[in-house]
């Protein structure tokens, strides 16, 4: 038995997703996932089903699929020429004792939050992580140009080029000078290694 991933254009029409619905219980298909959701054009909906079956079933969900009226398209998602991802919503308390200076600034107001705990390095590699991604989807050059230029300011700017220790923090203001941790006394998530749990 195979895993694969059906996409499915259909027109955003109140009874449709119950149509396609109906199709598993009559044919006696068994999904493993179904995601609705409203594409670029509001008319249309995409919805993608996640089957196990030998390629037989597959063919024959496909067939039945492309027979329903308001079913505009369908597509077989190959592995090897898609890219899956899976997406967890969290909800995290932040208090001020937690953040330890990781906040959203308001627009126009960053210089009124300047100090010596400005740019965390995590979060120089949750974006260069981020843009990644980007450019693994779009190919677009301006993200692997923000992958380099993080490079040396964010991950190189922050490490002793010496001893190797990290600024954590990287201070903004003007003047400021780098703290560099220490082997014994500082531990910090990655420690500036740009080693996180994937």
């Amino acid at each position: 038995m195979k895993r694969f991933v059906i996409a499915a254009l259909v027109e955003n029409k109140y009874g449709v997703l119950t149509r396609v619905s109906g199709l598993f219980m009559r044919r006696g298909f068994n999904i493993d996932s179904l995601t609705v959701g409203e594409t670029d054009d509001p008319a249309y909906s995409r919805i993608t089903i996640t089957l196990c079956g030998d390629d037989y079933i597959r063919e024959q969900f496909i067939n039945q699929l492309k027979k329903l009226y308001n079913v505009k398209n369908v597509k077989y998602l190959e592995e090897k020429k898609s890219v899956e991802r899976e997406l967890m919503l969290v909800k995290v308390k932040n208090s001020p004792e937690n953040r330890r200076g990781e906040f959203w600034i308001p627009k126009q107001m960053f210089g009124n939050f300047v100090s010596d705990r400005d740019q965390e390095f995590c979060t120089t590699y949750n974006m260069v992580r981020l843009a990644q991604y980007l450019y693994k989807f779009t190919g677009k050059s301006e993200y692997a140009d923000y992958i380099e230029l993080n490079l040396y300011n964010g991950f190189l700017a922050q490490q002793n080029k010496t001893t190797g220790t990290p600024d954590y923090f990287l201070s903004l203001i003007t003047g400021s000078k780098k703290e560099w941790g220490s082997k014994t006394r500082d531990f910090w998530c990655c420690h500036g290694t740009m080693v996180q749990a994937q």
